[in-house]
């Protein structure tokens, strides 16, 4: 068979074209674990963030009793408030509130946001433990 750079070429034969089946089918699977890794990136990274947050719940449950000790300083429509803490010395904390919230809606959500970022460790470190593994695998 005449090329139009001068050369020629042979007929592929079976084992040829066998290799070139192989060949795209090793690029496909290449770009699927690509893209798996990349998927366990950012769902890694957004795990940590999560896991991040919920370390912070002693926070949250100390301005939950900022909050509670200073309950008649708050009123309804606050948007922020700032209150003297007793855990840093000196010091103020302001706390950002929701306008719409009464004062005793503020403090409960404070609560049960620390106890939901508690309650939250050990589930992400386990996701995140499992992302970790799955990684793992695929780098092998």
């Amino acid at each position: 068979m005449d090329r139009s750079d001068g050369g020629f070429s042979l007929p592929l034969n079976s084992e040829s074209k066998e290799l070139k089946r192989q060949e795209i089918a090793r690029s496909r699977l290449l770009v699927k674990v690509r893209r798996e890794e990349a998927r366990l990136t950012r769902k890694r990274e957004r795990l940590a963030a999560q896991f991040e947050m919920a370390k912070k719940f002693d926070e949250s449950f100390h301005e939950g009793e900022l909050l509670k000790s200073n309950y008649p300083l708050l009123k309804r429509g606050m948007k922020e408030v700032r209150l003297p803490d007793w855990k840093e010395g000196e010091s103020e904390r302001l706390i950002t509130l929701r306008p719409d919230k009464r004062p005793v809606e503020l403090v409960a959500a404070k609560f049960k946001e620390a106890r939901k970022r508690e309650r939250a460790i050990p589930h992400l470190e386990e996701q995140l433990r499992k992302v970790d593994g799955e990684m793992a695998e695929l780098q092998m």
